[in-house]
C-alpha cells in the first residue's frame, strides 16, 4: 500500500478523521500560525491584518455561538439579563479604561495572550480526543 492511499484510508487508530486531514489540521494550523507570528514583527501594518482577520475569522461564531445559547427564549433571557445588558457596559467601560489608561497597545497585547491561552485549552480538548 503506497503512502498516499494509506493518508486518505478511512481513519485507523490515533486518527480523529484521517491521518490526512489530522497532519493538516496539526502541521498546518501550526506552520500557518508560527509564520503569521514570524511575519507581523517585520512589518507592523500586518499587526492590524492579522489582527482584523483574527476576528473576523475566529471570532465571530464564538460570539454568535454565546448569544444562541444566552438568548434563545424568554427565560433565557430573564435568566442572563447581567450578561446581556450590565456585563457589556463593564466590559465597555473597562476597555476603554485599558486604552485609554495603560495605551491602545495594551489592548492587542491582552487579546493575543488571551487567545493564546484559549488555543491552549482548546489544543489540550482536542489532544483529549486523540
Amino acid at each position: 500500500m503506497s503512502l498516499a492511499a494509506s493518508l486518505t484510508s478511512a481513519p485507523g487508530a490515533g486518527w480523529l478523521r484521517s491521518a490526512r486531514f489530522d497532519l493538516i489540521f496539526i502541521i498546518g494550523t501550526t506552520t500557518l500560525a508560527l509564520a503569521v507570528g514570524w511575519l507581523v514583527p517585520f512589518d507592523s501594518l500586518l499587526f492590524n491584518v492579522v489582527f482584523i482577520l483574527n476576528l473576523w475569522l475566529l471570532g465571530k461564531h464564538h460570539v454568535v455561538s454565546t448569544f444562541t445559547r444566552l438568548c434563545f427564549c424568554k427565560a433565557d433571557i430573564a435568566r442572563h439579563r447581567f450578561l446581556l445588558i450590565q456585563l457589556p457596559f463593564i466590559v465597555l467601560a473597562g476597555v476603554l479604561a485599558v486604552g485609554f489608561g495603560i495605551g491602545w497597545w495594551a489592548l492587542g497585547t491582552i487579546y493575543f495572550y488571551w487567545q493564546w491561552f484559549h488555543y491552549s485549552r482548546q489544543s489540550w480538548g482536542v489532544s483529549q480526543f486523540y
